[in-house]
C-alpha cells in the first residue's frame, strides 16, 4: 500500500446466504518488511460499482487483466528509525512542481491503525535557470524528516467502522530567485489532508486468479470507502508565496485535489483484495481497478475454507515470554505436522519450529513485541500476528 489507489468491474452484487461480518485486527494484518504487495491492473471498460450493504456476494472473476502484475517490495528498518513505531520502509519519488525528490517512506502501527508515518529526505539542490532565467537561481532541499501520520487502514476494522483523520504535512526548502530579490529565503510547502474511511458493506468477494478458470474462493471481506482531500499551500519567509513566483514553479496557491476509492479487505493480508477508483463522491462508475495477485489466492481456489475462515488460529495471544502457545491451521488434520516460521517486525526470520497441528509449540524465549507467524502444512499456508508480552 505504497500509494493511495490510482491505478474496473463487470459484475454486480447479490445477497448471500446468512453469515456474520468479519473483524480485522492488528493480529490479522501482517504488514512486515517481508511483505511484497502484488496487484494486477484490470481494464476499465464496462465496469459498474458494487452494491453496498450487509451480507453481499461480490463476484469479479470476469475482470480482464491489463498489463503485468505490479510487485512492490519493502525493506527492513535499520538502526534507529526517524519515526517511532516503524515496521518497514520503501523508496519513492516526491513531486514538487517540476522536480522529483528521492525519499524514503516509513510505515507502522499506531493507536488508530496502520499508518504512513513519514518520509526522510536527503539534502538536494535543483538549479532554476531554465525556469526563472537567473543563472544562480536555485531551490535547495535540506535534509529533513517529514511527518505524514496518514492513516492507511484503520484497525480494528469492522462492519461499523468510520474514521476521520486530518493531518498537516510540512516540506521545508530554501529559494534563491534573483528577479524577485530573494536569496536563500525559506519556502514552506504545506499539505493539509483530510481522510474519511468508512465501511460501506460486507460479504464475500471473488477475483480472478492467474492460471485457473475458477478464480479465487468466495472470501469474507469488508468494503471500505475512502474520501481523500488535499489542499496545497506555499509560504515564502512566513508569508503566502507570490502567485507569479509559484506559476514559474508550476504551482498554484491553495490548489485542492480529491480522490474517491473503494477497497475490499480480508483477514490475514496487508493488501486489499480489490481496489476501485472513482471520479467523484457519488461512487457511481469506477474508472480504474486492480485486484490482488497474492500467491495464496491461488491456494484459496483449491482450499477455500482455510482462507475464508482466517486460516491460522493462535492461543493464547498475547503469549507470555517463554510460554508454549498452540497453533491450529484450518483444513489440516489434528496432529499433522505443522511448520511454523516466526518473523520479527522487520521481517527477519527469528525461529522455525515444527509441531503437530493444534498442539503446543516449542516456542523460543523471544523479546516482547509483535511477531508474524507463518504456518504451512499439506500445501496450505496462512499467517497471523502474535504478541509476546
Amino acid at each position: 500500500m505504497k500509494k493511495l489507489f490510482t491505478l474496473c468491474l463487470l459484475a454486480g452484487s447479490a445477497t448471500a446466504s446468512a453469515q456474520s461480518p468479519i473483524t480485522i485486527t492488528t493480529a490479522q494484518f501482517p504488514a512486515t518488511a517481508a511483505t511484497v504487495d502484488r496487484f494486477q491492473p484490470a481494464t476499465a471498460t464496462g465496469l459498474t460499482a458494487p452494491q453496498t450493504g450487509a451480507n453481499r456476494t461480490w463476484d469479479y472473476r470476469s475482470l480482464t487483466p491489463q498489463g503485468a502484475v505490479v510487485a512492490s517490495p519493502y525493506a527492513a528498518v535499520t538502526g534507529t528509525p526517524p519515526f517511532a513505531g516503524s515496521v518497514r520502509t520503501y523508496t519513492f519519488s516526491l513531486a514538487l512542481g517540476p522536480f522529483t525528490i528521492p525519499a524514503t517512506a516509513y510505515q507502522g502501527f499506531d493507536a488508530a491503525g496502520f499508518s504512513q508515518l513519514g518520509s526522510a529526505l536527503s539534502a538536494q539542490t535543483f538549479p532554476l535557470a531554465t525556469i526563472t532565467g537567473g543563472p544562480n537561481d536555485v531551490l535547495t532541499i535540506p535534509a529533513q524528516n517529514i511527518v505524514v501520520n496518514t492513516l492507511l487502514v484503520p484497525l480494528p476494522l469492522s462492519s461499523t467502522s468510520r474514521v476521520v483523520r486530518a493531518s498537516r504535512v510540512l516540506n521545508n526548502s530554501l529559494l534563491t530567485v534573483q528577479a524577485f530579490g530573494i536569496s536563500q529565503a525559506p519556502l514552506r510547502y504545506v499539505q493539509r489532508v483530510t481522510t474519511v474511511d468508512s465501511v460501506a458493506g460486507w460479504g464475500t468477494l471473488r477475483v480472478p486468479v492467474a492460471g485457473t478458470t475458477t478464480g479465487s474462493a468466495a472470501m469474507p471481506v469488508l468494503l471500505v470507502q475512502r474520501r481523500y482531500i488535499e489542499q496545497d499551500s506555499f509560504y515564502l519567509s512566513g508569508q503566502p508565496a507570490p502567485a507569479v513566483l509559484l506559476s514559474a514553479l508550476g504551482q498554484t496557491q491553495g490548489s485542492i485535489s480529491r480522490s474517491f476509492t473503494q477497497y475490499f479487505y480480508r483477514q490475514n493480508s496487508a493488501q486489499y483484495m480489490l481496489g476501485l477508483s472513482y471520479p467523484d463522491a457519488s461512487f457511481g462508475t469506477p474508472t480504474a481497478a486492480a485486484y490482488s495477485a497474492e500467491t495464496n489466492l491461488a491456494l484459496a481456489a483449491t482450499a477455500p475454507r482455510e482462507v475464508a475462515a482466517g486460516g491460522l488460529t493462535a492461543w493464547p495471544n498475547p503469549v507470555a515470554r517463554g510460554q508454549a502457545p498452540h497453533f491450529s491451521l484450518a483444513n489440516v488434520a489434528a496432529g499433522q505436522l505443522l511448520r511454523l516460521t516466526l518473523r520479527d517486525a522487520t521481517g527477519r526470520v527469528v525461529s522455525r519450529v515444527v509441531a503437530p497441528n493444534g498442539q503446543p509449540m516449542a516456542w523460543p524465549a523471544l523479546p516482547a513485541g509483535l511477531y508474524l507467524a507463518e504456518a504451512e502444512a499439506a500445501g496450505i499456508h496462512a499467517s497471523r500476528r502474535v504478541v509476546i508480552e
